[in-house]
């Protein structure tokens, strides 16, 4: 039983692929997340380590418990069965890297809020040339978070003070089932980007059809280009060039056509170059411009 109260909270919740924040106090590590088993907008969950075992706090509800109570109020589960559950998962659960993001007892984070603002709509159509939105990029005010951890007379973490630094209109990207996966500003001069997920390709469906086509690209604006231009084609988005290595062979044969259509430098070259020894159908596309997003911008200013 003590063995089992002394499980890292940190490294159960990356064993069980849940979100969240994690720093250092004097007094030792604490996590910050929205509450695993139920819809929290602004994370209430809160925990520490007090000598050797984790607590944790539902800010919001005024509850909290061991590791124990955790996985009880996670999975809806009575006392054995939490803790049989613990036991037999015990090892991996050690073995986990802790994989939250790492903050300080101050710092930023970030949130998207879903935008229907017409204006907004219509000005990143105008500025990004486009004919048409696909159903996996949506726009959102990105707002950056300043928080500030509180700290109680006992010396322990009791909450966060939380402000809104910064609210940013962006065009949110994600994958066919609306995970999001990537942003950017929607404006096409800011290096205001990042991505939200682990970055690795994925392929963006146009339709419940089988496409014919395949155009594969590095970025998400490029795939944005290859909407306006090839509707109806699929588009793999290796999320960079590095990631040619992570393609599974498989998906190729689907199509009739593979295009590449990788950015205009060595890095672009190279990646083509591997997917021609993946797929020796495979065609480069050419166009004038650092990458396709340019290419469409400047296409579309021609006319």
């Amino acid at each position: 039983m003590e063995t089992i109260k002394r499980i890292d909270l940190r490294k159960l919740m990356s064993y069980l692929e849940l979100p969240f924040y994690w720093g250092e106090t004097p007094r030792g590590p604490y996590v910050l997340a929205p509450v695993p088993w139920r819809e929290d907008r602004h994370p209430s969950f809160l925990a520490h380590r007090k000598g050797n075992r984790w607590l944790w706090y539902d800010l919001a509800r005024h509850e909290g418990g061991s590791v124990i109570d955790f996985v009880m109020r996670f999975f809806s589960a009575e006392f054995k069965e939490a803790l049989s559950w613990l036991k037999f998962h015990k090892t991996e659960i050690e073995r986990t890297q802790v994989r939250g993001t790492c903050l300080s007892s101050s710092g930023t984070s970030q949130s998207f809020e879903l935008c229907e603002d017409r204006e907004i709509l219509e000005r990143v159509a105008e500025i990004w040339k486009l004919k048409r939105i696909p159903k996996w990029m949506k726009f959102a005010y990105r707002k950056l978070l300043k928080h500030k951890l509180r700290i109680g007379k006992n010396g322990e973490p009791e909450g966060f003070t939380v402000e809104v630094k910064d609210f940013m209109p962006v065009m949110l990207f994600t994958d066919m089932e609306g995970n999001p996966l990537y942003w950017r500003s929607i404006f096409p001069n800011s290096g205001e980007k990042g991505y939200l997920s682990r970055n690795k390709p994925v392929i963006l469906r146009t339709g419940p059809g089988s496409p014919l086509e395949l155009i594969v690209v590095e970025g998400f604006t490029d795939a944005l280009a290859v909407f306006q231009m090839r509707p109806l084609s699929d588009i793999l988005v290796l999320g960079g060039v590095a990631n040619v290595s992570n393609l599974n062979p498989s998906i190729f044969p689907r199509y009739r056509r593979l295009l590449v259509a990788t950015d205009n430098d060595t890095a672009g070259e190279e990646a083509y170059r591997s997917i021609l020894s993946l797929c020796p159908t495979a065609r480069r596309v050419r166009f004038q411009g650092k990458d396709l997003m340019e290419a469409w911008l400047n296409r579309v200013s021609d006319y």
